[in-house]
């Protein structure tokens, strides 16, 4: 009975090492299909294990500072488009990793009307030590701009600008 007991704990250990385990491909693979929706209000809450507290950080302000200004994510943040979706599986490869911090390429078919090419996307993972699992960093979409990037420039051209600022009691008309 004991033996059995410890095959099936290494039988589950196996089957979480993708999430906890040294295999970045499968921590990419995971994030893609439990949080494909990372970036919305809808899945914050379960993502802050998946990606790193700084990313989490970024997506907490896009949610409580840049959607009550009328901040809208508009695009996939897996295609970079509005439009199209994938045409089958992608297929993650690891394009470095030096045990700390690893590139996964993510390779896909984006099918828009009856148009077909090839796209890629990449993920930038972190290791945590402490909880011994990869976490995504970053995602930088077929356009080359991170996503974390493209959100902190957002946000310092609404500071730089002003933009969405509340009106003081004079320009309000008070």
């Amino acid at each position: 009975m004991l033996h059995r007991a410890g095959i099936w704990i290494v039988m589950l250990l196996v089957s979480c090492s993708g999430i906890t385990g040294r295999d970045p491909v499968s921590a990419a693979t995971a994030f893609f299909e439990h949080h494909f929706d990372f970036y919305t209000l809808e899945d914050i809450g379960t993502v802050n294990k998946a990606v790193t507290p700084e990313f989490y950080a970024l997506l907490n302000r896009i949610i409580t500072e840049g959607i009550p200004m009328g901040y809208n994510v508009d695009a996939c943040a897996w295609t970079d488009s509005q439009d199209g979706w994938f045409k089958g599986n992608p297929v993650f490869t690891v394009v470095r990793n030096d045990g700390r911090r690893a590139v996964v390429r993510m390779d896909y078919d984006y099918e828009l009307g009856p148009t077909v090419e090839p796209r890629r996307t990449l993920l930038t993972l972190e290791w945590d030590a402490a909880d011994r699992r990869w976490r995504v960093a970053d995602l930088e979409g077929p356009d080359g701009y991170p996503f974390v990037q493209s959100h902190l420039d957002w946000f310092e051209q609404v500071a730089e600008k002003g933009w969405f600022e509340r009106p003081g009691p004079n320009e309000a008309g008070e």
